[in-house]
């Protein structure tokens, strides 16, 4: 049943990407693109997330079903601890990247020393 599920998600999930794709290229077209993410991004970014869960538990309860020799569980588990390196690394950039992009609004700071930055007291 899990399984099932998981196949269908993955065919909502490609619809989803391909109407996305079309809004995304009309909107960016007609210069019009918001500022925050639309939901039905946040709907297709979410259900990947949730497939993606559900793939992972559902592997395993079918390798259960077929009795595969324990080598298979433990490659199993190998390749899920690989994945979750990669994807920690990967969020890992994306915060750093993130971070380095801010501005440092610190009061340490040489520009903010020396007067060449923004000050707390401006008001926007």
């Amino acid at each position: 049943m899990m399984g099932t599920l998981v196949v269908f998600g993955s065919w909502v999930q490609v619809l989803l990407g391909l109407i996305n794709h079309m809004i995304f290229r009309k909107r960016k077209a007609n210069n019009a693109l918001p500022e925050k993410q639309p939901w039905h991004n946040a709907v297709h970014i979410w259900l990947g997330r949730l497939l993606a869960i559900l793939a992972l538990i559902t592997i395993p309860l079918g390798m259960r079903i077929k009795h595969p020799a324990q080598g298979w569980f433990i490659a199993y588990g190998l390749w899920i601890a690989l994945l979750a390196v990669i994807f920690i690394g990967l969020v890992w950039n994306k915060y750093r990247l993130a971070k380095d992009q801010m501005p440092n609004m610190h009061r340490t700071s040489p520009e903010l020393q020396q007067g060449k930055g923004p000050s707390i007291d401006e008001k926007n």
